[in-house]
């Protein structure tokens, strides 16, 4: 694209972004295209505090036009100026939800092919259910852009050129991006024509997430290798927040500088058009709503955590993890791992009861105790005892629902949802719930509510469940969400998967019910709200209020430290970031340092003496295979090589047909345990490049020590206290093919 492509920008003399407030009173004809701005249409928040409408007054009308040929306002022209003025170094933008941040992109895209030609850029966003919705906004907005998505997780070198050579912006998640480099490195070619960089929601660039181990690449494995190498990639952060944790200066301070020395980057905001930022994109009214909780819970022995709580959950998930896979008696082991089973059932039951109807939490836990006991048992194994107090509980549980009362909560929420419902007028409403069940089940109880049902409520969560647990494709999610765009669905209930990025302009209803998190999430969670009027109404118990409190007291806290590091003089700045930079830069280098060496060394013993770790099922702990019998294919995808491990250590399902589960690697069948009172889903198997391939999901095993000891289960193949070493091609073991 050449600047002849875009409309010329047309702009008051002086800077745009140096534009006072008084002085927008003389711009109300600014030309744009065939319409003048004065026939354009905005919706301005009906709430503006009096000083603003006083410094605002000639704002309402005023957009210009940038190099995109689309009208900008005046503090977006003001952020693009202040990357521009950078000359290709690092930043992060920090703006308020609904302020345009994508808009603000795509002009810095511009700029960047318009200087130069034939660049290349890649657009990374933290989930797949905002790659699709900013690839469609990209596309929209750079038209001569040739843009992609991509989904999924694995992507070779090979490929990720392949498309660069007819792609002009690449979308995509960090992770598929940090697989492309390790491949590469792997043949010694790690370079890639991208020379610009964007995160989206760049606050995730913290500790070991995708975003902070992408730039632990350009920090530590980039840097000095020898040319053809182009330098590093411009890097550029959109953010509504950053995360602190503190409501401490001193401490907020440090958290803010530990995100900008781990990004290499300056911090840009808005400066000289604060009173036309706080005009469009003012907050929604907020509502706090205190519930008292329907009733407490007599415990016999008391556990760590409360009951019908995510701590509860959590605590649940550490026994199986930590405890559990430490235990070597399969019998024991099997036993335990059938009462955590029971246990998280009875707790989502309750989770349910207490935020949704009596029914619904009976419903859910006759289905999930149906699963639990159709696994073969004993008449005296520890499974038919678990099975027996459930059914001697059944007649208790039915008499309290002919008894119990309608759960007051959900006439509060009712109340709130039709708020801003107008006769006549579509509505959009979002409420964020706790968990996928709660969703499920909010979504039944509207549609047996005479004045709900009519706004066809559905649910959006996250694609990493079952659909037995109330987890959604991609497509699905993608399909939910556009029928709320569309206003053919007004009414959403959404678990976390929504809290980002998710632009809904017709969304003029937020509530959370008895879901409340820290500071980014309430932020996140809030600019949802994005019609004019909006609301964002929060109804919880005392407890979670005083989080909300919390989290609203460091956002305070988070603004006035931007402030101050923001007008910081430069060389103040500068040390302190350069001062940041050399601790992250040290640390980083000596943990890769050591990991490294601990993993060789470890490697090496155990050749010496003969061993290796194995893993077995970590429900019933039957040997499934030695690490010595996996391999990486890609440098992600992790195969059990073993020719007798399909044929005799596993059952498959090859009836389950699930298509491209990632890029090329095709599902056909699901693993599941040999042992016919265990039966548990062990990973996927999948045609790749015409040969087939097991597998396995490693937080579905226990590892086996050399020594004997159970190690806990795994999280990731990353944490993994072995060396897996990489596929190789011609190895003849995979070139098998399953019989169907």
């Amino acid at each position: 694209m050449s600047d002849a492509d875009a409309t010329s920008l047309k702009r008051p003399s002086g800077s745009a972004s140096g534009t006072s407030a008084g002085e927008l009173n003389n711009l109300n004809n600014v030309h744009i295209g065939e319409a003048t701005t004065a026939d354009m249409h905005y919706n301005i928040p009906n709430k503006i505090p009096k000083t603003e409408k006083c410094a605002t007054s000639g704002i309402s009308n005023i957009k210009l036009e940038t190099n995109l040929g689309i009208p900008r306002r005046l503090y977006q022209i003001e952020l693009v100026d202040r990357i521009l003025e950078l000359k290709g170094a690092n930043a992060v933008i920090v703006a308020p939800t609904n302020s345009g941040k994508t808009l603000v992109a795509a002009d810095i895209l511009k700029n960047h092919f318009d200087k130069v030609p034939g660049s290349k850029a890649v657009f990374l966003v933290p989930n797949g259910l905002l790659a699709q919705q900013q690839g469609e906004a990209l596309g929209k907005y750079l038209p001569k852009a040739n843009t992609k998505v991509l989904r999924g997780e694995a992507c070779t070198s090979e490929q990720i050129n392949d498309l660069l050579q007819t792609t002009d912006i690449l979308v995509m998640t960090p992770q598929i991006l940090i697989n492309a480099y390790d491949d590469a490195f792997d043949q010694d070619k790690p370079s890639f024509p991208i020379s610009l960089i964007v995160l989206d929601e760049c606050h995730h660039c913290v500790k070991k997430a995708p975003y902070s181990q992408l730039m632990e690449i350009f920090h530590l494995h980039l840097p000095g290798r020898p040319e053809p190498l182009p330098k590093l990639p411009q890097v550029i952060g959109l953010t509504a927040s950053v995360r602190i944790s503190t409501s401490k200066t001193d401490t907020a301070e440090c958290n803010i500088f530990k995100l900008l020395a781990n990004m290499d980057a300056r911090l840009v905001m808005v400066e000289k058009n604060k009173d036309e930022l706080a005009f469009y994109c003012a907050p929604p009214e907020e509502i706090l709503v205190e519930y008292k909780d329907r009733f407490q819970i007599d415990v016999v022995i008391k556990p760590r955590k409360k009951k019908a709580d995510l701590a509860y959950v959590q605590w649940l998930r550490n026994i199986s993890t930590k405890l559990i896979s430490l235990i070597e008696d399969a019998e024991c082991k099997h036993d335990l791992v059938s009462c955590v089973e029971y246990l998280d059932m009875y707790n989502n039951s309750l989770m349910l009861n207490y935020e949704c109807r009596s029914t619904d939490a009976y419903n859910y836990l006759k289905e999930r105790a149906k699963t639990l006991m159709y696994k073969e048992s004993r008449p005296e194994s520890t499974d038919a005892w678990l099975a027996d107090k459930y059914k001697g509980k059944i007649g208790t549980i039915e008499h309290y629902l002919c008894s119990s009362d309608e759960n007051s909560w959900l006439a509060v929420l009712k109340e709130h949802i039709m708020k801003t419902k107008k006769p006549g007028a579509p509505m959009r409403c979002i409420i964020f719930c706790r968990t996928r069940e709660i969703c499920s089940a909010l979504v039944d109880w509207a549609n047996d509510s005479e004045e709900l049902c009519d706004l066809n409520p559905g649910f959006i969560t996250g694609s990493n469940a079952s659909t037995s647990s109330k987890g959604l494709t991609n497509q699905q999610q993608n399909e939910i969400k556009q029928e709320f765009l569309d206003g053919r669905r007004q009414i959403l209930f959404a678990t976390s998967v929504a809290q980002e990025g998710v632009d809904v302009k017709k969304c003029d209803n937020v509530i959370c019910y008895n879901f409340t998190s820290d500071m980014v999430a309430r932020i996140q969670t809030r600019g949802r709200a994005r019609k004019s009027g909006a609301t964002y109404t929060v109804l919880a118990t005392k407890q979670r209020l005083k989080d909300e409190e919390k989290s609203k007291q460091n956002e305070i806290k988070q603004n006035e430290v931007l402030q101050k590091i923001i007008q910081m003089p430069h060389p103040e700045f500068t040390r302190l970031l350069q001062r940041e930079q050399k601790t992250l830069l040290a640390d980083l280098r000596n943990n890769a340092i050591l990991e490294e060496q601990k993993k060789q060394n470890h490697k090496r013993e155990l050749q010496e003496q003969g061993k290796d770790y194995s893993l077995i099922c970590g429900h019933c702990s039957d040997f499934a295979f030695s690490c010595e019998e996996l391999r990486k294919v890609n440098r992600h995808h992790h195969v059990v090589m073993d020719e007798d491990f399909l044929k005799t250590r596993v059952d498959l399902d090859l009836g389950t047909f699930v298509g491209e589960k990632w890029p090329m690697w095709f599902q056909f069948a699901k693993m599941h345990c040999k042992n016919p009172k265990c039966r548990r889903f062990l990973g996927p198997v999948c045609h790749y490049n015409k040969k087939t391939y097991a597998l396995p999901k490693i937080e579905m095993f226990t590892v086996v020590a050399p020594n004997g000891e159970n190690i806990k289960t795994l999280k990731a193949w990353k944490d993994c206290p072995f060396h897996v070493e990489r596929f190789q091609p011609e190895n003849p073991l995979f070139e098998r093919t399953i019989d169907n």
